[in-house]
């Protein structure tokens, strides 16, 4: 019973009466002796358990034969346990695993049995409040003589904190390697420690290299003095600097950089560090300036455009203002450039363009400026001067250069151009007072016979203002239906029968009455509106051809008279085309009468009049013998008639110089087959006289006056007995 409760209570030691002294003396020695070595035991124990609870581990062992665990401390939570301490199935430990990472678990722990030495894995486990936590086992397989069988020991800890940590610093790695910034990692001595790639391939500086020294692009001597304190009293201050500045590559060659500077300080006894980026921004600079320049200038001839050229002249006008002085605006306008386009094409054009651009900028004064509005005109800013006279220097200087033949691709062009001068502060006291005035200036020069200048005044705004009045006022009657054909009688002399009649214009001005094409046509040709009256023209035209022949007079013609403007249009030959075809005429029946001055353009002329007679219109040279001198050309034109101009008809047969001019005329036309057409016939006299001399055709008051179509027939019953019948009279009409 004795040696049953000693067992019971554990004691050190005990003895059993009788002893003796020296028993129980040994006997406590060494009961005292084992309380202290267990008191120790446990002492180390706590203090282990603490270390690993300190270390967020905890203890666990395996036994393989069993299949079971028992865990301790946090390894219990780490493998699968929900106590402090208990024994875990395999299974049931693996089921917490991963399912990636499981099947390697397994195989560790198995070829852990034979490793006499610490082994360690990790694996992932899933969590409700972590997207994965991250685990660590260390383990060590023991087997001695008192185990009942082999063992292993180990240590499970949570190392998710470490993984997220390493994540961070793979991505930061991946990042500063990766990153198209250049970045670099400054010491306290501003020393550099670590460059990435894309500073080496932007600078040329690599670790290698550059490790120990001081950024060039950062030192007083690269530097302005402003910068450099700024930036090291912003860091001083803020920790933090950016901004701009000059960069330089290994090679010494500078770009331009965008540097931000940030002071870290990850120890607060530790030196702090500075990290910088760098960006190259000479492409971004060199877009900006770009874009600048597009914005600022024109894209074909690199001058000054629109924008430009009026910051300019605020400017200059600044200056005056203050210093006192004059500026003036000359405005430029290259005189027939559209025939240029047409018959060449537009990149012949920008060509010459280009070249006109090139020789104003370089025969002007250095502080002159010269700039393109757009199309063909050109404004040229002048300050600095006193009189006129230095401002018509400058005019006719523009217009020498201009005026000089042009060598484009192989072929030779001649311009002239057109100049309008305004003065500040006489003659505007803004930008576009002046500009407003300089344009009024060089429509009066054009209007004036091109290829000249003209200085503004005032009553050139009236004149403008009258005509835009005017030009309105004939735009609406185009529109409403005010303009008439009147049509004048050609007769064959030979015969004296009706061939043909002139289709003239006419307005049915609803205030002031009938007036004649006087009234319409030079203010028509100044705006251009000539184009569309040209093309209505020529649709009546073919509209009373129709009804001509639905009466049974199928043989007449009807001149029309075209402009050159028609020509220069590009659209004249699309006109008759069109015109022809809407009515269903003959086009032999429709003759275009063309002026002398059309065939200043020579080449355009030529095309369009092939490609109209190619139709099958007719074509005649109206007023011969009173403009441009064409007798050389009269071999390449299309010709099918000549029109002798009233003002040599007028004084025959009494006047020798008239004689002797209507005779070359005529004698000319007979040679080359050209059927004559004698204007302005008005007496007997005039008519024996052509008659005699081969003249085909008469027109004029002896056969009567321009009268509606619907009044023709009745004009020629009566004035050469070649009436038609009264049915066809009507059909006429």
């Amino acid at each position: 019973a004795s040696l049953e409760r000693a067992k019971a209570t554990k004691p050190y030691g005990y003895v059993l009466k009788p002893f003796c002294e020296r028993d129980l003396h040994a006997t406590l020695q060494m009961a005292l002796e084992r309380r202290q070595t267990d008191m120790a035991l446990s002492e180390s124990e706590q203090r282990g358990r603490l270390a690993l609870e300190t270390a967020a581990m905890g203890s666990w062992e395996f036994l393989p034969a069993r299949g079971t665990l028992r865990a301790f401390g946090r390894a219990t939570e780490l493998l699968g346990g929900q106590g402090r301490s208990q024994a875990i199935a395999l299974e049931a430990a693996l089921a917490s695993v991963h399912e990636d990472d499981r099947e390697a678990v397994r195989a560790f722990l198995a070829s852990a049995r034979s490793q006499d030495h610490p082994r360690s894995i990790e694996f992932r486990q899933p969590t409700a409040d972590l997207p994965v936590r991250w685990v660590k086992i260390v383990m060590r397989a023991f087997e001695d003589e008192s185990d009942a069988e082999p063992r292993l020991i180990g240590v499970a800890q949570d190392v998710t904190e470490r993984h997220l940590v390493e994540s961070r610093l793979r991505q930061a790695a991946t990042v500063f390697d990766e990153t198209q910034e250049g970045l670099f990692i400054l010491d306290g001595q501003r020393r550099l420690i670590s460059v990435n790639p894309a500073f080496t391939a932007m600078t040329g500086i690599d670790h290698s290299t550059g490790a120990g020294s001081q950024l060039p692009f950062l030192s007083r001597k690269m530097l302005p003095e402003a910068t450099y304190t700024a930036i090291w009293e912003a860091i001083q201050a803020q920790g933090h600097w950016d901004g701009e500045v000059r960069a330089s590559r290994a090679s010494g060659a500078l770009f331009a950089a965008r540097l931000s500077l940030s002071r870290v300080q990850a120890v607060p006894q530790d030196d702090a560090q500075l990290v910088g980026i760098v960006s190259d921004f000479t492409e971004l600079r060199r877009a900006q300036e770009s874009l600048h320049r597009m914005a600022h200038h024109d894209p074909l001839t690199d001058l000054p455009n629109r924008l430009l050229m009026q910051d300019r002249l605020q400017q200059a006008l600044h200056r005056v203002d203050r210093r006192g002085g004059r500026v003036a605006v000359l405005f430029v306008d290259l005189d027939h450039f559209k025939w240029i386009n047409d018959s060449h094409g537009h990149a012949f054009g920008d060509l010459v363009l280009r070249e006109a651009a090139s020789r104003l900028q370089d025969n002007l004064r250095g502080d002159d400026t010269a700039a393109r509005l757009g199309g063909d005109e050109f404004v040229v800013l002048m300050e600095g001067f006193d009189e006129n006279h230095s401002v018509i220097t400058v005019a006719e200087k523009i217009q020498g250069i201009l005026t000089s033949p042009f060598d484009i691709a192989g072929q030779t062009v001649e311009l002239s151009a057109s100049i309008g001068i305004a003065i500040f502060p006489e003659d505007g006291q803004n930008v576009d007072q002046l500009l407003q005035c300089a344009d009024t200036a060089m429509y009066a020069a054009k209007n004036n016979g091109r290829n000249r200048y003209a200085f503004y005044d005032p009553q050139m705004s009236q004149r403008a203002a009258r005509h835009m009045a005017q030009d309105q006022r004939i735009r609406q009657a185009l529109e409403n239906g005010e303009l008439r054909l009147h049509y004048q009688p050609q007769i064959d002399i030979r015969t004296g029968q009706w061939v043909a009649a002139e289709a003239l214009l006419r307005w049915q001005h609803p205030q002031r009455g009938l007036l004649d094409a006087g009234a319409v046509i030079p203010q028509a040709e100044q705006s251009g509106l000539i184009v569309d009256i040209g093309r209505w023209v020529l649709r009546q035209a073919c509209a009373q051809l129709r009804r001509w022949e639905q009466a049974g007079l199928g043989a007449l013609r009807i001149a029309v008279n075209v402009s050159p403007r028609q020509i220069l249009s590009g659209t004249l030959s699309l006109d008759v085309s069109s015109a022809l075809g809407a009515f269903g005429v003959d086009p032999a029946r429709l003759e275009l009468e063309i002026t002398e001055s059309a065939l200043q353009t020579e080449s355009l002329a030529v095309a369009t009049l092939q490609q109209i007679r190619q139709l099958g219109a007719r074509i005649a040279i109206d007023d011969f013998g009173t403009g441009y001198s064409c007798l050389a050309s009269l071999k390449h034109l299309p010709l099918d008639q000549l029109k002798i101009d009233r003002s040599f008809v007028q004084e025959l047969p009494g006047d020798k110089h008239s004689v002797a001019l209507a005779q070359a005329i005529l004698a000319i036309s007979n040679l080359m087959e050209l059927e004559v057409v004698a204007e302005g016939v008005e007496t007997q006299a005039q008519l024996a006289f052509l008659r005699q001399h081969g003249c085909q055709i008469a027109q004029g008051w002896l056969f009567g006056r321009a009268v509606p179509a619907q009044e023709l027939p009745g004009l020629l019953g009566t004035g050469c007995g070649v009436a038609p019948s009264a049915s066809r009279i009507a059909a006429m009409h």
